[in-house]
């Protein structure tokens, strides 16, 4: 996976972060707790880029497990600092923004970037075991 292609998996990722994101805002929340909703959320958004984590390391492959990990890397660092950028631009305060990482307090949010940053080596060791 070269790094153009890096970059654009990742705008698609964000695509299926944004629309879990809908969904929580829309299905969930109007029946659930925040807490929950959150939750649940995070779980559903952990399955669906997982799926398209999947698909994406299939069609453009990683040379070495290194390079699976630097995607990754990548794709965590990108992940945080556009939550982080958007959060803010949205008026959020660094309280709020920093309060879902705390899962101590069942908030779940911080397992996603890291799935992001595990997932692709996680993938590559797989296939890398596994004939086609």
């Amino acid at each position: 996976m070269t790094f153009k292609r890096a970059l654009l998996a990742w705008l698609l990722l964000s695509v299926v972060g944004f629309a879990n994101g809908t969904a929580r805002a829309l299905l969930l929340a109007p029946y659930l707790p925040e807490l929950r909703a959150h939750q649940l959320s995070t779980v559903l958004g952990i399955v669906l880029l997982g799926a398209a984590i999947w698909f994406l390391t299939g069609r453009w492959r990683f040379s070495s497990s290194a390079h699976a990990w630097g995607i990754g890397l990548l794709w965590c660092l990108l992940t945080v600092a556009f939550e982080f950028s958007f959060g803010r631009a949205m008026g959020y305060s660094w309280e709020r923004l920093l309060a879902d990482y705390a899962l101590w307090e069942g908030r779940l949010w911080s397992l996603v970037p890291l799935w992001v940053l595990v997932a692709p080596p996680l993938f590559y060791r797989y296939r890398a075991k596994t004939p086609r």
